[in-house]
């Protein structure tokens, strides 16, 4: 079932912690202004993982951006947020420094 880049896909996955297995409906969202301002509506997760690129800072603008927009709707509350810096190994080619991203993540 193929989606457009710009549709919810959702997965289901069963993990396997300390001998307990749980079912996980894991929803990837292709961030954009419209989808942004879909989120606060629908957004019913019990975590949320952002994910942006460390040699791209408009990745890492709208990873910052949709969690600020996701906790000035209170929808984050109670809830684990992850923030991920993707390709790491790029070191030469970083915009985003950790630093940068380690101060949007305490903000949140």
């Amino acid at each position: 079932n193929q989606h457009s880049h710009n549709d919810n896909q959702t997965r289901n996955v069963c993990v396997e912690v300390d001998g307990e297995k749980t079912q996980l409906a894991i929803k990837e969202l292709v961030l954009s202004p419209v989808s942004l301002a879909m989120m606060g509506e629908e957004f019913s997760s019990d975590c949320c993982v952002l994910v942006y690129a460390v040699d791209d800072t408009k990745s890492f603008a709208l990873a910052d951006t949709a969690l600020a927009h996701l906790t000035s709707r209170d929808c984050l509350a109670g809830k684990s947020v992850i923030l991920v810096g993707n390709k790491t190994d790029l070191a030469r080619s970083r915009l985003v420094q950790a630093e940068e991203s380690c101060d949007a993540a305490v903000m949140a």
